[in-house]
């Protein structure tokens, strides 16, 4: 989306328009909308003084500029937002993230200033109070501007009484791999309130890119990094597993290097995942193996497949193997 951004207008620039943050599972609200925090300098006789000052999060930060350039797109990307708790990192600006649609309006007196804001489509339904963000939009350097100071952004009068609100120029994209392990849980009422698009697990074979990674070979053998994944995300999606869709393997479970996809990196990862975490109950249904040491000092060789996986299965490997060889 962000590509298609640069195509529509080459000005664009990702380092003045995106704010990126990751959340885990010690990010807090704090870190995402901007705290206080202690600054120590020294003053004109050379002595340390503390200062208490407003430290912007990724939240204010991208707020504040797209209220001051409401000609322009802005977008806060967070990533792995389901490895934090996203409920309470986002605290009360869980509200803002309904929007105004076609033909709604809000007005909202700003304090005893006398002026009425309009708000439209795209803004903020709703409105949240925070002190310190309104501040820092305020650009406020000193106590005698905290409650005087106002200007003028996005086309709304912005004193310290004004709320809150995302600007219809600020977007808020966010990814999740659900199938990562200890990662928390979104609830419905957050999960609602954003467009949720499932990203297919497939081979776009009109990509260069997926397809230089579906045709890469495994280890010194012939098989095919897409003919191997294929045939295992069949098995799991044919097996007794629970949420078997989070359990298979994507395109680039492990990436290939040129052409070849190193084959001690393919046991170690690739093997050592399905024998611990998908087959673990019944590990004799694809594997030959006791042990999960067995399965890594075996994949060796062309027939390292041979060698690993049961008879049924690897036979299975070279019977596809031929079409994605030659798929254009």
């Amino acid at each position: 989306m962000l590509k298609d951004e640069k195509v529509k207008d080459p000005t664009f620039s990702e380092e003045n328009q995106v704010v990126r943050t990751t959340f885990h599972p010690e990010y807090t609200n704090a870190d995402f909308i901007g705290q206080i925090l202690p600054e120590v300098h020294e003053d004109s006789q050379g002595k340390s003084v503390v200062e208490y000052k407003f430290k912007p999060g990724p939240f204010a930060k991208i707020l504040k500029q797209a209220l001051h350039n409401p000609s322009r797109p802005f977008y806060l990307v967070i990533e792995e937002i389901n490895r934090g708790n996203a409920a309470a990192i986002f605290g009360d600006v869980f509200q803002l993230l309904d929007r105004l649609k076609n033909g709604d309006t809000s007005k909202e007196p700003v304090g005893t200033d006398g002026f009425e804001n309009h708000y439209g489509k795209g803004w903020s339904e709703y409105f949240v109070m925070n002190a310190d963000v309104n501040a820092y939009i305020r650009d406020v350097k000193g106590d005698d501007e905290l409650d005087t100071k106002s200007i003028d952004v996005s086309g709304i009068h912005f004193s310290s009484s004004t709320g809150l609100r995302l600007p219809p120029n600020l977007s808020i994209y966010a990814t999740m791999n659900t199938s990562d392990q200890n990662v928390f849980t979104l609830d419905n009422a957050f999960q609602r309130r954003w467009d949720m698009e499932l990203v297919p697990n497939i081979c776009k074979w009109n990509d260069e890119d997926h397809k230089n990674q579906a045709k890469s070979k495994i280890g010194d053998t012939d098989i095919r990094w897409e003919t191997f994944r294929k045939a295992i995300n069949s098995e799991i999606s044919d097996g007794d597993f629970f949420n078997a869709d989070d359990k298979q393997l994507g395109l680039f479970f492990i990436e290939a290097e040129g052409e070849k996809i190193d084959g001690k990196k393919f046991a170690n990862k690739v093997l050592k995942y399905l024998w611990a975490d998908v087959f673990k109950r019944d590990t004799g249904k694809i594997f030959k193996s006791e042990n999960l040491s067995g399965v890594v000092e075996n994949f060796t060789g062309t027939d390292a497949f041979d060698k690993v996986f049961v008879e049924d299965f690897a036979q299975s490997l070279k019977n596809a193997n031929d079409e994605i060889k030659n798929h254009e």
